[in-house]
C-alpha cells in the first residue's frame, strides 16, 4: 500500500476544501496490477498531484474520486489510464443532473474504455494478480 495524499499542513494552502481534499489516497499493488483509491479528494489537488507523481499514477483499476462527481480533473484521470472505474455511488447520482451527477465522469472513462462498476453492478470484486 502507498499513500499518495492525506491530510497535512501543506494542503491549507492548496485548497479551501479539506474535508474532501485531506482524504487518504492510497494505492494498493499486487505483482502484476494495482488498484487506486481516491476517497473524497477533490478538482483542488488535480494539478498538485498529476505534477507529484505523472506517469507513476498509472493504475489498472480506479475508485473515483468524490463519487465520480467533482473529484479530480480529466488530466488526472488520463494519467491514471484504468481498465476498470468503480464509483461509489446510487443510481440517482449516476443518473442525475447538474452538480450532484456522476455523468461526466462516467462518459470520461467510458470514452477511455473503461468498464464501470457502481451501486447498479453491485455486488462488485475485484482480487489483484
Amino acid at each position: 500500500m502507498e499513500v499518495l495524499s492525506a491530510y497535512d499542513s501543506s494542503l491549507d494552502a492548496m485548497t479551501n476544501d479539506l474535508m474532501n481534499d485531506g482524504s487518504l489516497m492510497f494505492r494498493l499493488s499486487g505483482r502484476e496490477e494495482s488498484f487506486l483509491f481516491c476517497a473524497d479528494v477533490g478538482v483542488g489537488l488535480t494539478d498538485f498531484l498529476t505534477a507529484a507523481y505523472g506517469e507513476k499514477l498509472k493504475s489498472d483499476y480506479i475508485q473515483m474520486g468524490h463519487h465520480g462527481f467533482g473529484g479530480p480533473g480529466e488530466a488526472f484521470y488520463r494519467l491514471v489510464d484504468p481498465r476498470a472505474a468503480f464509483f461509489d455511488a446510487p443510481i440517482w447520482l449516476m443518473t442525475g443532473e447538474g452538480d450532484r451527477s456522476a455523468k461526466e465522469k462516467e462518459t470520461l472513462m467510458r470514452d477511455m474504455d473503461c468498464v464501470i462498476f457502481s451501486y447498479y453492478t453491485a455486488p462488485n470484486q475485484i482480487l489483484l494478480r
